[in-house]
């Protein structure tokens, strides 16, 4: 079983990755982080919930506008 501690690291290198603007890494980094939190630590975790927020963010910032 992976350490869950590399929950927090991914989800780490998923907010650099996003704030240097690459965002598909930073997808599949929260996905992992998401991922191993969630099987540690449960749903209830406030890192999980950070985490998996950030990411719904990111899935929807990356969504193309509806409007248009």
């Amino acid at each position: 079983m992976d350490d869950p501690y590399l929950g927090l690291m991914a989800a780490d290198l998923a907010r650099l990755y996003r704030d240097t603007g690459r965002l598909d890494e930073a997808e599949t980094a929260f996905r992992r982080a998401v991922e191993l939190m969630e099987a540690s630590w449960g749903p209830s975790d406030p890192d999980f919930q950070k985490a998996a927020a950030e990411l719904e963010g990111l899935v929807s910032s990356k969504a193309p506008d509806q409007d248009r």
